[in-house]
């Protein structure tokens, strides 16, 4: 059994693509629903009517009480299935790779999943993507993060080229490395805030595409721009989620060309993953 687990709050645009993406590598999905008042929930319910859509233990989002409920939904799923692997992804985190390699998992599981920024080239800049295919197939461009186990954790961090030379929150541009996601079959251990690690157990047949900064169009953009809306008082005063304070337009596209001027297209890299096959 595999569960994915995600919250949102208006999210009809990504998740035109990001249901069906998803559909293919998840048996059962938990949405934590902030209130939306679009067509999201509609959307769940007509493209994937067996996802459980659930409230929110806070109304506003709130790092640490939804890391907590993620918690509390995966030990949940791992008293109804047990051995069952979840991970917990935001709307624009697609999982690239075949997850029937985890059907072949003995014991305890706990791996992290490498993140690679998506960015967009110039012919694609305001051009929207074909809604009735795959994003990762239409939008390959990015910056892939890496991690190498010959040095220690901090000079993996910081010697990222995109955060070289402006550090944590004096980055103006406030560009940081997309840390790794966790995949795990319990027990369950309490989350990092923001569910983000930089571990050494990578899981080297998975990738998440993280459509952060692509497609860049209007949509999109107004997506971004609204974010901040959603911030509890607790976040904002502590610095939670910090990138998403006074977004703009201008800010989004000056962070998307510098984290692009590092990227490469990984077109090819996605689809070895997504067809690497497994034997019964």
């Amino acid at each position: 059994m595999k569960v994915l687990i995600s919250h949102l709050r208006n999210e009809e645009y990504m998740l035109q693509w990001w249901i069906p993406h998803h559909l293919q590598k998840f048996d059962e999905a938990v949405i934590i629903n902030y209130g939306s008042t679009d067509n999201t929930v509609d959307m769940i319910r007509e493209m994937a009517p067996h996802w459980k859509i659930v409230d929110p233990w806070e109304e506003k989002f709130n790092c640490f009480r939804c890391d907590e409920q993620i918690l509390q939904i995966e030990t949940d799923i791992q008293q109804q299935y047990p051995g069952a692997f979840a991970m917990a992804l935001t709307i624009t985190e697609f999982l690239v790779g075949n997850t029937q390699f985890l059907e072949k998992e003995e014991g305890q599981y706990t791996k992290y999943v490498l993140s690679c920024q998506m960015c967009d080239i110039d012919d694609h800049l305001y051009v929207e993507p074909n809604p009735h295919l795959p994003l990762i197939k239409q939008r390959t461009f990015g910056y892939p993060e890496f991690y190498d186990e010959t040095v220690e954790d901090d000079q993996n961090l910081y010697n990222f080229p995109i955060w070289k030379d402006t550090v944590g929150h004096h980055n103006p541009l406030r560009v940081s490395p997309r840390y790794m996601r966790c995949i795990r079959n319990g027990p369950y251990f309490a989350y990092d805030v923001g569910r983000h690690y930089w571990r050494p157990d990578v899981e080297r047949r998975l990738k998440i595409a993280c459509y952060y900064y692509s497609p860049i169009t209007k949509r999109m953009i107004e997506r971004k721009c609204r974010v901040q809306d959603n911030l509890s008082d607790h976040d904002i005063e502590n610095k939670l989620g910090y990138q998403h304070i006074g977004i703009t337009e201008e800010t989004i596209l000056r962070r998307m060309m510098h984290i692009r001027s590092f990227g490469k297209d990984l077109r090819q890299e996605f689809e070895e993953l997504e067809n690497m096959t497994y034997p019964d």
